[in-house]
Formats: structure tokens, C-alpha cells, sequence
């Protein structure tokens, strides 16, 4: 009985201790405070405005379905940073299979919030020299060094400051200007594929013994004629569906 009482006690102060820490740090809005929402319906992506080696980077796009942290070269020219790009043998695999190869690797430092809540990280990014509407795609390796939480409902990216808690609103204009950008991209690069002209002139081409002519595309015919059978009961007895199967 006495065990039991004990353990009790200890369930219950480590219910007031967890109650206490997460007083401190207010997870999402104080008591009373209305909460903070987009005033629209929307389906955006998390698109902020983050630091990154000092340097102010719009269009960085938090993205938990991402594994790897992409700086994409034409920001990184942009940003005139004077470091090597250190080689890698990874090789990036998108939505429906397509591979890129990162041009390498570079490691800087990354600010979330404002002073005095601000976090800072240490944070690998993979140059990646393709186009993008981004400039930066914020990783799950990344989100989950500073402790974030990213609601796209909310348009808020949330992450861990000593004992309180900052948070990093989005953009949702930008968002939708990063989107309707990249379905006008999509839709320039299908006006541009070649269409193949199928040859219209009739050229002689062998085949076999025989000779036929080719109008637009190869067609063969096979050199053997088809003999019509008719099927008897017998014959059809056989094929029996068990048989066939």
C-alpha cells in the first residue's frame, strides 16, 4: 500500500513539473490572447524571411517533407560568399523520380526571430544550380536543430529559445507569388518542347521477300498469310476453360 502512495506521489510532481515548464514557455499564445491567423483561406507553403551568414534571405521555405537543407546557386552567387563549396556524392531525388546533382556543400550560420528572441544554428545547405522560385528550402534537419514546429494554417514557424518560445511569421502573399511563378515556368517549358513532324513522304523499304511502301511510319506486315479455321465441337472441347487457364 505504502508503494503505491509513494508512486503516486512521484506521478504527481512530475505532472506539477511538466505543468511549470510548459507555463514558462507558452506554446502558443497567452491566456486571453486571441490567436493569430490568416484572415483567408489558403493552402500555401511556409515561405519566410531568414538571416543566413548575415545576409537577409527572402523566399526561404520551411518544408518538413524535405530531408536536406538547398541553397540554390543563383542566391548563393547573389550572397558573394567567399568560401569553397565542398564536394558531395549525394545525389537528390524529387517528386516523381527526377535526380539532380548538388553542385557540394556549404555549412553557415542560420538566424530564426529577432533579437532579443533569436536562435541561431549551425546549418549544412547542399548548392543545388537549378531554377527555383525559392531561394531556400529550410529541411527537416534543420527545423529539427532549432526544436521547430512549422503550421502552414497559422503561417507560423515556432522554435525553441532558452525557456520561452519564438516564432517566425510567414507570408502567404509571397507564398502564392512563389507558386503562380512556378506554374508559369511549368507552362513555358511545355510550350517550348519540340514537336515531332512525322515524315510525309512515301519511301520503298524491303522486307523480306516483299516490298511496301511506308507512308509517315514503318508498318510491317508479316510475310506469311493467316488461315482461317473453323472451329469444330471437338476443338472447342478442348478449349476448355480449364484448359486455358
Amino acid at each position: 500500500m505504502g508503494t503505491q502512495i509513494e508512486r503516486g506521489r512521484h506521478t504527481t510532481d512530475v505532472r506539477e513539473r511538466c505543468s511549470r515548464y510548459w507555463e514558462k514557455r507558452r506554446p502558443v499564445n497567452s491566456p486571453g490572447q486571441k490567436m493569430n491567423i490568416c484572415s483567408f483561406a489558403h493552402n500555401d507553403a511556409m515561405v519566410i524571411t531568414t538571416t543566413i551568414a548575415n545576409y537577409e534571405v527572402a523566399r526561404a521555405m520551411g518544408d518538413t517533407g524535405s530531408s536536406v537543407n538547398v541553397l540554390f546557386h543563383e542566391a548563393y552567387l547573389r550572397m558573394e560568399l567567399e568560401m569553397e563549396i565542398k564536394p558531395v556524392e549525394t545525389a537528390l531525388f524529387g517528386f516523381g523520380g527526377g535526380m539532380v546533382e548538388p553542385l557540394g556543400q556549404v555549412t553557415l550560420p542560420m538566424y530564426l526571430g529577432d533579437i532579443p528572441i533569436q536562435n541561431t544554428r549551425m546549418v549544412t545547405f547542399l548548392v543545388v544550380d537549378s531554377y527555383s522560385t525559392y531561394n531556400v528550402i529550410i529541411g527537416r534537419h534543420a527545423l529539427n536543430s532549432f526544436q521547430a514546429i512549422v503550421s502552414t494554417f497559422h503561417m507560423k514557424l515556432k522554435f525553441v529559445v532558452g525557456d520561452g518560445i519564438g516564432e517566425v511569421v510567414g507570408n502567404a502573399q509571397v507564398a502564392r507569388k512563389c507558386y503562380v511563378e512556378a506554374v508559369k515556368k511549368g507552362e513555358q517549358k511545355k510550350s517550348k518542347r519540340k514537336v515531332v513532324e512525322i515524315d510525309k513522304e512515301t519511301k520503298p523499304i524491303k522486307i523480306g521477300k516483299k516490298e511496301k511502301k511506308k507512308i509517315g511510319l514503318l508498318s510491317v506486315e508479316p510475310e506469311e498469310k493467316l488461315m482461317m479455321v473453323e472451329l469444330t465441337p471437338e476443338i472447342r472441347q478442348r478449349w476448355s476453360r480449364s484448359e486455358l487457364n
